[in-house]
């Protein structure tokens, strides 16, 4: 199971490099790959705390669901902001959003998710209380529950199943 650990490590690493460096020559492939390898030789094992999911096909159909429900909020929030930039209305507020999440990756997987989003931004979280504070370019509720939803909700439901 160590070395599934170390080649999902490895795989991610080099998917990372490849979309930030933005090319696919062989320069950058060999490059991506032998720092991929370094850096899993000594990560992989503070990374992947369980490798039996690795394999779960199940896991991988919501990982990729997760990445459609991303670009679905991020392409919604980015339409959002430009209609507040030309009309000028914004309503900031900063909300407390509950979470329904166990584990530390998918917390920190949705956190980040919110936080790509234009409009919102986690600034803090509250493990006790399981909520994020969350500043909200146009806050249009304070009710925990539709803010659950507008918010979280559907990245919550991918996280829980990759991750939980």
């Amino acid at each position: 199971m160590k070395v599934l650990s170390y080649i999902a490590v490895l795989v991610i690493l080099f998917l990372v490099y490849i979309v930030f460096i933005g090319s696919i020559s062989l320069y950058d492939v060999i490059t991506g790959i032998i720092a991929g390898a370094i850096v899993s030789a000594f990560a992989a094992k503070y990374l992947v705390s369980n490798p039996g999911k690795l394999v779960d096909l199940r896991r991988l159909f919501y990982l990729l669901k997760y990445i459609l429900v991303f670009i679905r909020m991020e392409i919604s929030a980015h339409i959002d902001i430009v209609k507040r930039v030309i009309k000028g209305k914004v309503n900031p507020g900063i909300v407390k959003v509950p979470y329904e999440l166990e584990s530390d990756y998918a917390i920190t997987s949705v956190a980040c998710s919110i936080t790509n989003t234009p409009g919102t931004y986690v600034i803090d979280l509250d493990t006790g209380d399981h909520t994020f504070y969350v500043h909200w370019i146009d806050v249009k509720t304070f009710k925990r529950d539709e803010m659950h939803k507008l918010i979280s909700l559907d990245y919550e439901k991918c996280a829980k199943k990759i991750f939980d």
